[in-house]
């Protein structure tokens, strides 16, 4: 019963993924009909981000990227909104170099005027960029492979459970390769 509702559970999350995905990628290509108002950056820095996952030094190193981060503003109908996305299914731009992070917050000098794209179903929501970024489609996939994996535990259930229950955990033992 337990194994019944964790394949149906996947299924759940699996489906639920799926359905973001395709929202995320409909979005994605709106977006690029999201009409412009001119806005102003607040402020602009260089954040850095290393792999959480890097043991040593070197590892770390490897792994450092650094990006800017644009604070900005926009009004939309006498609404004041602020943001940082730089881009829909990513915030920034990312740079092996301080100094190139560096130097592309240089286009985005604080009290500068700013192109902002927004939602004009949201207005609170809006990019720097229209571009369709590729994390866009990372969704889609991600929930068809976790839903297929729930299907095909909830059909092969049985088995799965009959496997587990044989003493040797389904793999025959050597006596029994041995037997003629």
């Amino acid at each position: 019963m337990l194994l019944k509702a964790g394949f149906l559970f996947l299924c759940l999350i699996g489906l639920a993924l799926t359905g973001f995905g395709v929202y995320f990628i409909g979005l994605g290509y709106a977006a690029r009909d999201w009409p412009e108002v001119e806005g102003q950056v607040a402020s602009t820095f260089v954040r850095t981000e290393t792999a959480s996952s890097a043991e040593t030094r070197a590892q770390r190193e490897a792994s450092r990227r650094f990006y800017p981060e644009i604070r900005y503003g926009w009004s939309v109908a006498g609404e004041r909104y602020s943001g940082s996305r730089y881009r829909l299914g990513t915030t920034h731009e990312t740079y092996k170099t301080r100094e190139e992070a560096q130097a592309a917050a240089a286009k985005y000098p604080s009290g500068s005027a700013i192109a902002v794209y927004y939602d004009p179903k949201d207005p609170s929501q809006a990019v720097l960029d229209r571009a369709v970024s590729a994390a866009v489609f990372v969704p889609l996939p991600l929930g068809i492979l976790i839903l297929a994996m729930g299907l095909l535990g909830y059909r092969f259930r049985a088995q799965l459970q009959a496997a587990a229950a044989e003493p040797s955990g389904g793999a025959a033992t050597v006596e029994e390769q041995a037997r003629p």
